[in-house]
């Protein structure tokens, strides 16, 4: 009788296990977020992949942070180390389609998030990105995608 439910409790605690590393997981590394406002309420919403050492979480988003401040001085931008993301946040990191338009660089390394109260000034503010990032390396090129499409 064991013998005939072994493979049952082998599928059982295999697939239990997996959904407690899907939970618990990123709830252990640290997720490089900044948040950049502009004037006339657009926010840009930078996320990268979790990183297990807080130092390069850190660093990650000082140079983000950094590069962002040479484009906008009256900008406000605010840029933290998360542990676990939101279920928005998660979202925009999968190529599954979401609300606001995005952009993907590096297969997935940094996605961008575009919000303004007009969502053509965000979808716009898409397209300008991806029209300026050849001029990064190729790791760096953004390609955007509207609201709603996948990713």
């Amino acid at each position: 009788m064991l013998r005939k439910l072994m493979p049952l409790l082998v599928v059982a605690a295999t697939v239990g296990l997996t959904a407690a590393a899907i939970e618990l997981l990123p709830r252990t590394l640290f997720f490089p977020v900044v948040d950049f406002f502009a004037p006339g309420g657009m926010q840009t919403t930078f996320l990268q992949p979790g990183q297990t050492k807080a130092s390069e979480c850190e660093h990650m988003v000082s140079e983000t942070a950094k590069s962002l401040s040479t484009v906008c001085r009256d900008c406000k931008i605010v840029r933290r180390c998360v542990r676990g993301l939101s279920v928005a946040q998660r979202r925009a990191l999968t190529r599954e389609p979401i609300a606001q338009p995005s952009a993907r660089a590096g297969g997935g390394a940094l996605i961008v998030v575009f919000s303004a109260p007009d969502p053509n000034v965000a979808m716009e503010a898409c397209r300008r990105s991806e029209q300026m990032s050849p001029f990064s390396g190729v790791e760096s090129r953004l390609r955007c995608f509207a609201a709603g499409v996948p990713r």
